[in-house]
């Protein structure tokens, strides 16, 4: 049987870490400059979770995304 993922589900990223603003990766981008939560809120695709910024508390409104290597 399939394992069903828990979504949404915090991460914590080290600083100099690249968040996509779309889905691709070659696309714009920012690079946190400390510790930062993210809230994965589904599956990935295309190599990329989807993110929402979690900031003192508050989780953000802009989606991001933060890519992974191909298995």
């Amino acid at each position: 049987m399939e394992k069903i993922p828990n979504y949404p589900r915090d991460i914590i990223v080290p600083a100099e870490t690249e968040i996509n603003t779309g889905k691709h990766e070659d696309g714009e981008s920012f690079f946190t400059n400390q510790p930062t939560t993210l809230r994965i809120i589904g599956p990935i695709s295309d190599n990329a979770y989807p993110v929402l910024i979690v900031e003192n508390g508050e989780v953000g409104q802009d989606l991001f995304f933060f890519h992974q290597p191909e298995p």
